[in-house]
């Protein structure tokens, strides 16, 4: 499969998860009976939205950032003040979820990073197994597909992990791997600041 030719392509727009759609016997974007090519992984993804959508906006009502910018929120103790801003983040990272479930939904309806679920792609690398193209167009509308190539952040992992270093893993997936194929491994080997 192709990549992209240079290291000047932008995190996860490489050729190589927009080129093998088109090319792919039997897969046109929802060309497949029922939509089945975009439509189920579109409604998977997006079944989240709305409830962040809402947590956003309770939250934002509720511990309304404007309040930080009165004088009268830097009367209130110091506890009171570090509190405040737990909700105040958690509404910012709902609207994040929401912003990057709606860019996912965007790539998938457009038909991007669209593999075999038997190549096991992986957010930003795109297939890691080369699966041999269907013999017929019987086996090309019985294929199931994913979008993991285009799957840019996990909310559960990035939410309920342990450590730092798996919270960095599961946010920002595909900038994450774009930084490990063109940034860190081009790095020199003794280049503590970047590794």
């Amino acid at each position: 499969l192709p990549t992209c030719p240079s290291d000047r392509c932008p995190p996860s727009l490489t050729h190589r998860p927009v080129l093998p759609l088109p090319h792919l016997p039997g897969l046109a974007g929802a060309a497949l009976p029922g939509g089945r090519a975009s439509l189920r992984p579109l409604l998977r993804r997006a079944w989240p939205a709305p409830l962040f959508g809402l947590l956003f906006l309770l939250s934002s009502h509720l511990f309304p950032l404007e309040a930080v910018r009165e004088d009268a929120f830097y009367a209130r103790p110091l506890p009171a003040r570090l509190f405040y801003m737990i909700p105040v983040f958690f509404a910012f990272r709902m609207r994040f979820y929401v912003a990057w479930i709606a860019a996912e939904c965007g790539c998938i309806a457009a038909g991007f990073g669209a593999y075999p679920v038997a190549a096991k792609a992986r957010a930003g690398g795109g297939p890691t197994l080369q699966c041999p193209p269907p013999s017929s167009p019987e086996k090309a509308a019985s294929l199931e597909y994913d979008y993991e190539t285009i799957r840019n952040i996990d909310c559960y992992g990035t939410d309920f992990c342990v450590r730092v270093r798996d919270g960095m893993r599961y946010w920002n997936m595909t900038v994450q791997w774009w930084l490990a194929q063109y940034i860190y491994k081009s790095a020199p080997a003794r280049s503590y600041v970047l590794r």
